[in-house]
């Protein structure tokens, strides 16, 4: 590759740690991602045996995915309200909380949607609110949480069962949102009185038992070998993933052998086992998925080309964080490299 003007020159941060300490490359201003291969030592590598977060570049140039150019083009014909509402399923399931709270208050059964988050992320929670139209939030001082309810079963019936029937759960939440719906149906009968709707309730309540190994209807067909890489995308979708990460997922910057590198990962419960993996297929992560000493499962990757991804995709469109998640972002994927 012969240098030009527009092109600039990058090293590896600290060659002294490096598998290849003769890195060399000239590389094109718009990207260490769209490069086919580079050059080490007089001999070809291919761009994907390199990590951004080990590379040091001045003028800074974002690495990309040529990949991921067009993810954004097979989810282009949703609307702008579709995209809402699967990125609201998604941050729905990233609640670690219980979403669908069915609770008698004295005599009487209320019927609750709620999302939590820290208090340092109420931004997110305005956001859903004005995206809505409709919900309240809630502080607490101990524990430091902010919750979002929806309790008015009118507006469950025309606004958020809607989103929930159209695009599906795609964690175990899916169980409790099918019983939440079934006591809803129970309180709007007319043709019961009081006493009969409790009685139902209670019924209902005490004959379903969380079935052991549950996963969603919505992806319990995709762990398949022979499901193709599009199959899963159709279902673990951008905007749900946008929100998915949004509420779940840790952006770190860590420093080790006197190097800064960036690190995705994703902790869910251990009953999320189906869906994390699509996750890693989705984004062709080559990491294990470990399971912690709490229980839960890890993903967890600092691979330059599924790092490339992430930041294409959630840099661009409409595919952009809205909550304290979009300045971790931003921060994350700014010292791609560090010079010490």
């Amino acid at each position: 590759m012969k240098p030009g003007n527009d092109q600039k020159k990058i090293q590896l941060v600290n060659p002294r740690h490096s598998r290849h300490p003769a890195l060399s490359a000239e590389v094109a201003a718009e990207g260490v991602g769209k490069l086919k291969e580079i050059k080490v030592e007089g001999k070809r590598l291919p761009n994907d045996q390199f990590s951004p977060s080990s590379l040091i570049i001045h003028p800074r140039i974002t690495a990309r995915s040529r990949e991921c150019n067009t993810v954004g083009s097979l989810f282009k014909t949703l609307s702008a309200k579709a995209q809402m509402e699967l990125k609201l399923v998604g941050l729905t399931d990233s609640d670690e909380f219980d979403s669908f709270i069915i609770k008698r208050i004295k005599d009487k059964f209320v019927l609750s949607y709620i999302f939590t988050q820290p208090l340092t992320n109420l931004r997110l929670l305005y956001h859903i609110k004005k995206t809505l139209g409709y919900g309240r939030v809630k502080k607490y001082k101990c524990p430091q949480i902010a919750r979002f309810f929806i309790s008015d079963l009118k507006v469950w019936k025309e606004i958020i069962f809607p989103i929930f029937d159209k695009f599906p759960l795609l964690t175990s939440k899916y169980y409790s949102y099918l019983q939440f719906k079934e006591v809803w149906s129970i309180l709007d009968n007319k043709c019961l009185n009081f006493e009969q709707k409790n009685q139902s309730i209670e019924n209902l309540r005490s004959s379903q038992i969380f079935p052991e190994g549950y996963v969603s209807p919505a992806i319990s067909h995709l762990n398949k070998d022979e499901c193709s890489h599009e199959m899963i995308k159709s279902v673990v979708s951008i905007y749900w993933l946008l929100g998915f990460i949004e509420g779940k997922a840790n952006f770190d910057i860590v420093f080790e052998q006197g190097v800064f590198n960036i690190v995705f990962s994703i902790l869910v419960k251990k009953e999320e086992a189906e869906l994390l993996n699509l996750i890693k297929r989705v984004w062709h992560i080559p990491n294990k998925i470990i399971l912690e000493e709490n229980g839960h499962l890890i993903l967890k990757t600092r691979h330059g080309r599924s790092i490339s991804k992430i930041i294409d995709i959630f840099s661009s469109g409409n595919c952009k964080f809205k909550g304290m998640k979009s300045l971790e972002f931003k921060i994350w994927k700014k010292p791609l490299i560090i010079k010490i």
